[in-house]
Order: structure tokens, then C-alpha cells, then sequence
């Protein structure tokens, strides 16, 4: 098993197998059946999924690292909304 930057390069290069094309939609089938229907935005589960399929269904390769950018700030902010009260809270500096 390689180590090091050649080893990040080799993940990050990647791609995603035909197999996501099941698994994904099954995921995301799932969740859609048992998370309500408000729920589902910050559900990172979706987000996975959907990430997943567009993945496998991008037609450029010029375009995957701006889905994965925007994928991972949109789970970012997923994490900040849920968290920002109890680290406020935490601090004493809740309304």
C-alpha cells in the first residue's frame, strides 16, 4: 500500500465505480422513505448519495472537483447550523 502524497493523488483520483449507480439511489430511496420531508436538506446521508451519483453521471472530469468543493461547503454549513447553538450555548453567549 502506497503512503504519502502518492497515495492521497491515487484517492482523490478516483473514480467512482458503477456499482455507486445502484448503491446511491438505494441510499437515497431510504432516506427519503424514512426522514421527513424537512429533514431531508440537512440530512448528510443525502447528500452523500446525491454526490455520489453526480460522480458517476458527470460527463467532464474538469467538473468533479467543483461538485466535491461545493458538496463538502454545503455539508460544512449542515454541521454549522446544527452546532452554532450548543457551541453559543457552551460559551454563554446565547440569547
Amino acid at each position: 500500500m502506497q503512503k504519502g502524497p502518492g497515495m492521497i493523488r491515487a484517492l482523490i483520483g478516483r473514480v467512482p465505480s458503477k456499482a455507486s449507480l445502484g448503491v446511491a439511489p438505494a441510499i437515497l430511496l431510504w432516506r427519503m422513505w424514512t426522514v421527513s420531508v424537512e429533514l431531508l436538506w440537512r440530512d448528510w446521508l443525502v447528500v452523500a448519495s446525491i454526490h455520489a451519483l453526480l460522480l458517476a453521471l458527470a460527463p467532464r472530469a474538469s467538473a468533479l472537483p467543483t461538485i466535491t468543493a461545493s458538496v463538502i461547503a454545503y455539508l460544512l454549513g449542515i454541521y454549522i447550523y446544527g452546532q452554532l447553538p450548543y457551541a453559543l450555548a457552551a460559551l454563554g453567549l446565547s440569547p
